[in-house]
């Protein structure tokens, strides 16, 4: 499986990654051709910088943050973001780190708590935010961001503003996705988005007792036993209660 495949090398593309993401909920979506047009994108871009890159996806191709409404699904799949122009924080970002890559200019995410940016990989004061057309701001400009989303009481610190490593990125797309199907009860969309969860974080037991129960939910009983299974050494304080879990759900197979 090609997303296991990237955790395993540590996401060495974030725009890879993304689509392969988008491949899950719309089945036969080429990921090739999709890299194709971020290629054909990048190649409109008139300068090389991260300031150019980063207006001419915000002002002149007129991707922007999609605030009316922000919880549209659609929103965290890169593929959807290039055919409406549309997206959160997280994704612009990703789609101006992608351009950027193409064009020689090195662009790291910025994961601030409930909010993504962009910054230079070697300029620790030169900070864009992509959701807001590309706006350039400083560590102060963060700081305000973040009291923005969080209150003005909310403590900001310095370390908020660091790279933050591309698995990490993707799980945090994955989460978004994770929220809204699980406010719509989307059982079927939940399944992959958990699935996918597991191989990025396989000792994560929140998220394995979760993926166990949704598979359960939706009848796939033999799959949802092996994750109880994998609960039992995960959580050895709670075996007995995993390991007769797995054994009811393995009843209900026969």
């Amino acid at each position: 499986m090609r997303f296991a495949e990237l955790v395993a090398d540590g996401v060495p593309d974030l725009g890879e990654a993304a689509f392969v993401v988008s491949a899950h909920a719309r089945r036969g979506l080429d990921v090739s051709d999709q890299m194709a047009r971020l290629d054909d994108l990048a190649e409109g871009c008139p300068a090389t910088s991260a300031g150019a890159v980063c207006r001419w996806l915000g002002h002149d191709q007129g991707f922007r943050g999609n605030a009316g409404e922000y919880y549209d699904p659609r929103n965290s799949f890169l593929d959807r973001v290039l055919d409406r122009r549309l997206g959160i924080p997280i994704t612009l970002s990703i789609l101006a780190i992608e351009i950027g890559k193409r064009l020689g200019v090195p662009l790291v995410p910025v994961g601030m708590p409930g909010h993504f940016l962009i910054r230079e990989l070697n300029d620790g004061v030169a900070f864009y935010d992509p959701y807001a057309g590309g706006e350039a701001l400083d560590l102060a400009g963060c700081e305000d961001r973040f009291h923005r989303i969080h209150g003005p009481e909310a403590a900001f610190t310095d370390e908020m503003a660091l790279p933050t490593p591309r698995p990490v990125v993707v799980e945090r797309l994955l989460v978004n996705l994770h929220r809204i199907y699980l406010q719509r009860n989307d059982r079927s969309s939940l399944t992959w988005v958990l699935r996918l969860r597991v191989m990025i974080s396989p000792t994560d037991v929140s998220v394995r007792r979760q993926l166990a129960g949704v598979l359960a939910n939706v009848g796939i009983f033999w799959e949802a036993a092996d994750h109880f299974d994998e609960l039992v050494h995960l959580q050895p304080d709670r075996a007995g209660q995993h390991e007769a879990a797995a054994l009811r759900l393995r009843r209900r197979v026969n």
